[in-house]
Formats: C-alpha cells, sequence, structure tokens
C-alpha cells in the first residue's frame, strides 16, 4: 500500500509502480475494450493477453509480505484518511449527478466507505492488515519447516479449492485466504534470500517472459467458451490461479535480486495507492470510458499503443494530485500520531 519508507529497496518500488502499470491497462483492457458492449475482431487476442497484465494484485501483495506489514493505529488511520479524501468527493459528485445527492441511505453508504466501495482489493488488503499481527507473531516465532506447511496448507486451501470451484467464496481469489497465502510467499521468498541469489535474475525474466508467451498462445489456440480454453482460462486469470501466482512470483524474484536507491523511484512509488483510488472510481472512469472505447475501429497494434499510452497519462496525472494533496497528507500524518499517542496513554 502506502509505503514511504526511504530505505526501501528501489528496485521493488520500481516494480510497484510496474504493478500499477499493469492493473491500470488491465482494466483500460478488460472493462473498457474487450467487455465494453462494442465487440471486434480482436477481442480474441485482447482477451489472450489479458491474463498477463493480471498479475498486479499480486504483486503488490507480494511485497507486502516481503517486507511485512506493521499494523498501528496510525497506519489504519492514515489508510482511513487517504480513501476517505479520494473517495467521498468523487462519491457525492457522482450523487449529485444522479440526482441523489438528498437520499439519505444513498449518502449514509457513501458515508460507509470501507465496506460498500468500488475498491474491493482495499477491503481484502485491510482484512490482511489487521490479520498480521497475529501472521507475523507465527512466522516470527516458528521454524522455516513449520512456515513451509503453513504455507502449503494456505496454499491448498486458497490455490486447489479456489481453482477447482469447489467452495463459491474461494473462486476468485478475492479473500483473505488467498491474501494471506501470498503474503505468506512473500515472506518466504525472502527466507530463502540467500538461494534466490544464486540465480541470476536474467533467468527469471526468460522464464517469465516464456510462461506469458505460453499463456498467450494457449488462449490464442484454445478461446474461452470451449473446455480447454475455459480449463486455462482458469489456471491462468483467477487471482488464486497457480499460473498467475507463478507469473507474478517470477517476476519478483527477478526484482529482489537487485538492490538500488533511486530517491524519485520511492517518491514517485508513494502515490501508486492514490493512483488506484482515482482511477478505478465509477465517475472517474465516467469520464473516460466513452474516449477510450472509440479506440476498438482501430488496428490491434494501435489499440495496445494508445491504450498504453492512456495508462501512463492516468497515472501521470494521478502521481501529480497526489504530490498536489501533499499538505492534507502532512496534517493527516500530524492526526494520526497524536490519535497513535493518545491510545498509548
Amino acid at each position: 500500500m502506502d509505503n514511504r519508507h526511504i530505505e526501501r529497496n528501489s528496485a521493488h518500488e520500481l516494480l510497484r509502480i510496474l504493478a500499477m502499470f499493469f492493473i491500470v491497462w488491465y482494466h483500460l483492457l478488460a472493462y473498457y475494450l474487450y467487455i465494453y458492449p462494442h465487440h471486434s475482431s480482436n477481442d480474441f487476442v485482447i482477451e489472450a493477453t489479458i491474463p498477463s497484465l493480471h498479475i498486479g494484485v499480486i504483486l503488490f501483495v507480494l511485497i507486502s509480505g516481503y517486507y511485512g506489514i506493521k499494523p498501528s493505529l496510525k497506519g489504519f488511520a492514515r489508510l482511513l484518511i487517504i480513501t476517505m479524501v479520494y473517495f467521498l468527493p468523487l462519491q457525492l459528485t457522482q450523487l449529485a449527478i444522479d440526482g441523489r445527492l438528498l437520499h439519505p441511505r444513498a449518502v449514509l453508504s457513501s458515508l460507509m466507505f470501507i465496506t460498500n466501495t468500488p475498491y474491493w482489493f482495499i477491503r481484502t488488503y485491510l482484512y490482511l492488515y489487521l490479520s498480521a499481527p497475529l501472521v507475523n507473531t507465527y512466522i516470527k516465532s516458528s521454524s522455516k519447516k513449520q512456515n513451509n506447511a503453513l504455507l502449503v496448507i494456505l496454499g491448498i486451501i486458497a490455490v486447489y479449492f479456489g481453482t477447482t470451484q469447489g467452495d463459491g467464496s474461494l473462486n476468485d481469489g478475492k479473500n483473505l485466504i488467498n491474501f494471506l497465502f501470498i503474503y505468506l510467499l512473500g515472506y518466504t521468498i525472502k527466507n530463502y534470500q540467500t538461494q534466490i541469489q544464486n540465480i541470476k535474475s536474467t533467468y527469471y525474466f526468460i522464464a517469465y517472459l516464456i510462461l506469458n508467451a505460453l499463456i498467450i498462445i494457449s488462449l490464442l489456440s484454445f478461446q474461452r467458451g470451449t473446455i480447454l480454453g475455459d480449463e486455462i482460462w482458469q489456471l491462468t486469470f483467477p487471482y488464486c490461479s497457480p499460473i498467475l501466482i507463478l507469473n507474478a512470483a517470477l517476476l519478483f524474484m527477478a526484482f529482489s535480486r537487485k538492490f538500488f536507491y533511486l530517491k524519485y523511484v520511492n517518491l514517485i512509488a508513494s502515490s501508486m495507492f492514490a493512483v488506484y483510488l482515482l482511477h478505478c472510481h465509477p465517475f472517474i472512469v465516467g469520464l473516460y470510458q466513452p474516449n477510450i472505447s472509440q479506440i476498438l475501429s482501430i488496428s490491434l497494434s494501435k489499440i495496445y499503443a494508445l491504450s498504453a499510452l492512456c495508462t501512463v497519462l492516468i497515472i501521470v496525472l494521478s502521481v501529480l494530485i497526489d504530490k498536489m494533496l501533499t499538505p492534507i497528507w502532512r496534517c493527516g500524518d500530524k492526526l494520526c500520531v497524536k490519535l497513535q499517542d493518545r491510545f498509548e496513554k
């Protein structure tokens, strides 16, 4: 989420920026091109590439597991303040446009912005944030063997039952169990950092590229709607799918072999939470969705180029907005410190 510690490896901060690029680009392609009610001959190609862009959320949770979430009243309050500052003005504007600003139920629902929210990731991440103290206590007091056993158990529940669709609550991986599994996987990768360092990052990148090539070729060969195509999709797209998690882990390990510090990379990365909050809100979506959909009629290469350019513009604008709001975040930090000091007394 919003990690602003200068000691953080800029390689991981660069990966956070890349992860958000994947998330925004995926949303543009999946929701405003492919699924948008205007079918084109490019749909099946776009669909085949979507799983490769679906790793952004997993990368964020892996990074959280690698560094470890350190829950605090200050951190919890800061998360709520940032979400509220971005969500409520946009939500109230949307209600005003829809003529529902004076409807008590609609306003009350908007004020409950954590539970009644279009941001499923924030809600699920909050579950992880609140569960982190228990998880951290266990993994620090347990042996490697015990941690690995827990990883396997969580993996069986999240991945096996989620992928085989035996439990409806686990199907898409947007749940606490899957986040706990990925969080522990990030910690395990850190735990085996010595072994990871023995393999060149080039090899991880090559494995990552080969895996994505195989995913795309498979989905081009066996499209959704066929038995084999649906099975390939189930193994490569949902957040609990084993191939998607492996895909994210390979890229994460490639970046984990590098260590450098660049102030501006870390500064930009600290605004990725703002990018997520801004580009996902229905009001903002309503502004750029009609324009994005207009590029359906052009060639496939231009669709990818223009959607990638739109992704960069969305990220740049969101980062600029977040930096302009720096005075608010500073006031929020002071308030959070006061709340924590009062709570600790």
